[in-house]
């Protein structure tokens, strides 16, 4: 398995956050370290990351955000610090373990085997997944991923699962150069910047030589999700924004 930074981010998180889930897992992964990146909590959340940094030394890091800046800009920050430390691969994961962490080598593993530049984790509920989410959640889910299809031109099942992991290379470099013009679907930008960069690299390659989804065993709804019914609005001016910017380019 190639050497990988996981990078977690994290806004008031002190209360869920499992310090010794996470020491059991670097443990038993030896190539997995963690980045975990606070987004200017107002908890005691960077407390609680510095000791485990301390605890774990050279194999867990905490960053912190001067503010809330969103996630987009937490992950962002944590995947160019993994770029900067020399990590083959790189990957962010929700700090609520929605996706639970043993499948992490799972992504990595399919990431080292494939010839693509990202593998992203795809809550499709069919017989023998563990998939746990509300009724409400699982529709708009669909609504958005049809949403997302159009605007990619592509037909992708599930854009925003929180588990995604990509190569420290130059594609994925361009990708992450600049910062997100959205906050609630930046996944969905990136899945656009990565095709796009992708092209550059090789025209014409067809997006599953890029990217590929790999469909998780497991994902459970975690109670305390940041996002609200309220943030609708936001997110259809995100989608209307990476619309207006990458739907005639891809």
């Amino acid at each position: 398995m190639q050497k990988t930074a996981l990078i977690i981010p994290c806004y008031n998180e002190e209360e869920r956050l499992a310090p010794e889930q996470y020491r059991q897992f670097l443990e038993k992964h030896g190539q997995i370290d963690m980045i975990f990146v606070d987004d200017g909590s107002s908890d005691g959340t960077f407390a609680l990351l510095n000791r485990m940094a301390e605890q774990n030394p050279g194999r867990v890091f905490a960053l912190r955000q001067p503010r809330n800046g969103g996630k987009a800009s937490a992950v962002r920050s944590g995947v160019l610090d993994s770029f900067t430390r020399g990590y083959e691969f790189s990957g962010y994961w929700d700090a609520d373990n929605a996706t639970p962490l043993r499948l992490a080598p799972e992504l990595i593993n399919d990431l080292q085997g494939k010839r693509v530049e990202m593998v992203m984790g795809s809550r499709v509920n069919i017989l023998g997944k563990l998939i746990c989410r509300s009724q409400s959640r699982h529709y708009l889910g669909r609504i958005f991923g049809t949403l997302a299809s159009f605007i990619l031109k592509q037909q992708i099942y599930d854009t925003q699962c929180g588990a995604k992991v990509f190569r420290n290379s130059e594609v994925m470099r361009s990708a992450f150069a600049e910062p997100f013009e959205t906050d609630w679907t930046f996944d969905l930008e990136l899945i656009a910047r990565t095709i796009l960069a992708g092209r550059v690299r090789t025209p014409g390659s067809p997006a599953h030589t890029i990217i590929v989804e790999h469909p998780l065993d497991e994902w459970v709804d975690v109670p305390g999700s940041k996002l609200k019914a309220s943030h609708g609005f936001r997110i259809l001016r995100d989608l209307l924004k990476v619309y207006r910017r990458y739907h005639g380019r891809i």
